[in-house]
């Protein structure tokens, strides 16, 4: 068992070091475009530093490399909406059915920002004199269709892909459209769970004649989560490292989740505080705390989260699941954590 455990620790970072090194040499630094790609996350890893790749588990998964979608028991729809500063809008609705080895996952994801006044000189043939035409145009509109699946090799080895279908458009006027790809993996030791992914994963992109890197993104992490239902207090501690290819940008996700165990508060089953923090290594310029909350009520989960930014206000993030009841679909049968001696 170790030595199988240590293969897949080798493997792991063998790939990903493959990963790395392809892609610095075959890419030029520079500006990418599509950034929603990497700022949706859901509302929980968001207040938890956007931490997701060892402990994503719900819908919304399906734009976190949907290794996530291995953790449901029971079909689920997702609903989130945020607003953020610059009245930039950014909302997207997921589902995701469990089957018994291989969750699936379908999302569409919609982002609009504010409209700007824009004025166009007219000329008239006739008098040679020229107006002032004046008209509202919207900054940009990103629609994301997104389709994952989660695969369960084992209860210990989680396996997630998810493949998205970009549409942007700048200004109503130019756009650019292509696909774009996730990979993610996820492995647990005892209380700990590994994880890293690929994201972002597709060739350039333009608008007219003007070439642009997708924001390919690799992040690796670990998080600790101590399980125990008896226990008087569940804690989920996680923290990992992003690199961004063609930015140079380099940072470090941190965050903390505590929960009451299930039944504390009737009807309530469920209820988590979380607090986050994300470090810029390369700058030090966009370190962003994040705090939020999360109460679940029967089948119904609402999580909130919002980021101060220092100038720029703050974001405030909102998302509404249903959980279905087991019996509406072929639901995985979870295997209860060992028993652990009591503290």
């Amino acid at each position: 068992m170790k030595k199988r455990t240590l293969t897949l620790i080798l493997s792991f970072f063998t790939i990903l070091s493959l990963y790395r090194f392809t892609a610095f040499s075959s890419s030029n630094i520079g500006t990418t475009i599509l950034p929603v790609v990497i700022e949706t996350r859901s509302v929980r890893s968001t207040a938890l530093g956007k931490t997701f790749v060892s402990n994503s588990q719900n819908a919304g998964s399906v734009f976190e490399g949907s290794v996530g979608l291995c953790s449901i028991d029971s079909a689920q729809v997702s609903f989130f909406y945020n607003r953020s500063y610059a009245d930039v809008g950014l909302g997207y609705l997921a589902f995701a059915y469990p089957f018994r080895k291989i969750s699936l996952g379908l999302g569409v994801l919609n982002m609009q920002t504010d409209t700007f006044d824009t004025i166009i000189l007219v000329e008239d043939e006739k008098t040679q004199q020229t107006s002032e035409e004046r008209s509202f145009v919207r900054g940009q509109s990103d629609w994301i269709y997104n389709l994952g699946t989660g695969i369960e090799f084992s209860r210990k080895f989680h396996f997630g892909f998810n493949i998205k279908f970009y549409n942007s458009t700048l200004i109503e006027k130019y756009t650019a459209s292509g696909f774009v790809y996730d990979l993610g993996t996820k492995f647990s030791i005892s209380n700990f769970d590994f994880g890293f992914s690929f994201n972002n994963i597709g060739q350039e992109t333009k608008y007219l004649q003007e070439k642009f890197n997708l924001p390919q993104q690799t992040q690796i992490g670990i998080s600790f989560n101590t399980r125990k239902e008896k226990f008087y207090h569940n804690f989920n501690v996680a923290i990992e490292y992003e690199t961004r290819t063609y930015e140079e940008i380099n940072f470090l996700h941190s965050g903390i989740e505590w929960s009451l165990p299930s039944g504390w508060i009737h009807p309530i089953s469920d209820v988590s505080v979380r607090a986050g923090y994300v470090y810029d290594i390369s700058e030090n310029v966009n370190n962003r705390l994040s705090c939020g909350f999360g109460i679940e009520f029967s089948s119904i989960l609402i999580e909130y989260s919002f980021v101060p930014h220092s100038k720029l206000g703050i974001s405030n993030y909102f998302s509404m699941t249903y959980k279905f009841p087991a019996g509406a679909s072929e639901a995985k049968e979870i295997e209860k954590p060992e028993s652990q001696p009591e503290w």
